[in-house]
């Protein structure tokens, strides 16, 4: 059975549409849960009228507030227990075949690699509050080559987003030896790195969701983001802010993926993790040295992040 877990926060304005294309999905061998984390509109209300309706297909998890959406996953990781689990946003819509094609991919990873922690992840449509399309790829709008899932790439940059992510109750169980959870950046972003470090990541080249953008999290067009870009870069360089800001986030990454330490990594991943381990206590050559060993580095961004070590 699939846990298909929704952490919600003030959605009411599209959390109907959203549970409506789950609930018409192609294969049906999946239970929505959802937990709400202090709405102050009638998202809880919402949330409830579905469970009464559809009991066998939602079910709302009580609980107290957990302080983001980060911290939601994972509570409703704890409390759900299923054989393969999905991330839910609030505000999307799941094309039909979105589940049928993300547990076919499971079942063919599972009869070629066995019993091991697995994830799989899909592309997705990014579209306005409309669903009016913006762009026919994600990835293509994100500037993200989404086979770049190596752990030595997933370190520092995920590409694969939680409302397009499966993965299996093994790497569940892996991720949960997590010793400090505010150190995580994202649910998600675990989740790569662990299965990329434990078990198997792949990617599926089928768009499956529309990924609306809307208010806060609306990232424009992609003309609109290319220009912008363009411009913030330029203004970082003449102001030197790039150098921190890049230096920040390899702080963030480094001390995430210090955590892989407590997970049954492969034994391959020995030296990079225990380097990653002892990075911030190395001289700025020697940083440096393990940046460019590992070919760790963002898509485009070998030569800054390598002067920022």
């Amino acid at each position: 059975m699939i846990a298909i877990l929704m952490a919600t926060y003030n959605g009411e304005e599209y959390i109907r549409e959203q549970l409506d294309s789950i609930l018409d999905q192609s294969c049906s061998d999946f239970k929505i849960y959802i937990h709400d984390d202090g709405s102050t509109d009638k998202t809880p209300e919402i949330a409830a009228d579905y469970a009464g309706r559809f009991p066998e297909k939602v079910e709302v998890l009580d609980g107290p507030p957990t302080g983001g959406g980060k911290y939601n996953f994972f509570y409703l990781l704890k409390n759900v227990k299923a054989d393969y689990y999905m991330f839910s946003d609030q505000d999307d819509v799941w094309l039909k075949n979105k589940v049928e094609l993300s547990i076919n991919r499971m079942h063919k990873m599972e009869k070629l690699r066995g019993n091991v922690p697995l994830l799989a992840y899909t592309n997705m449509k990014v579209v306005d509050s409309d669903l009016n399309v913006i762009d026919e790829s994600h990835m293509h709008h994100a500037n993200i080559d989404p086979h770049r899932n190596r752990l030595c790439q997933l370190i520092p940059e995920n590409v694969a987003y939680g409302c397009t992510i499966i993965f299996n109750d093994k790497l569940k169980q892996e991720m949960f030896k997590v010793q400090d959870v505010d150190i995580l950046r994202w649910h998600d972003w675990w989740a790569s790195i662990v299965a990329a470090s434990t078990g198997y990541v792949s990617y599926i080249d089928e768009c499956t969701s529309l990924y609306r953008q809307h208010g806060d999290n609306s990232v424009g067009s992609h003309t609109e983001v290319g220009l912008r870009r363009k411009l913030d870069l330029f203004k970082k360089l003449i102001t030197l802010s790039h150098i921190g800001e890049t230096k920040i986030r390899i702080s963030h990454f480094m001390l995430q993926a210090q955590q892989l330490q407590y997970v049954n990594y492969k034994p391959v991943y020995k030296d990079m993790i225990e380097d990653i381990c002892n990075y911030y206590s190395y001289g700025k050559l020697k940083r440096v040295n393990v940046l460019i060993k590992y070919r760790m580095h963002r898509n485009k961004r070998k030569i800054w992040q390598v002067l920022c070590a």
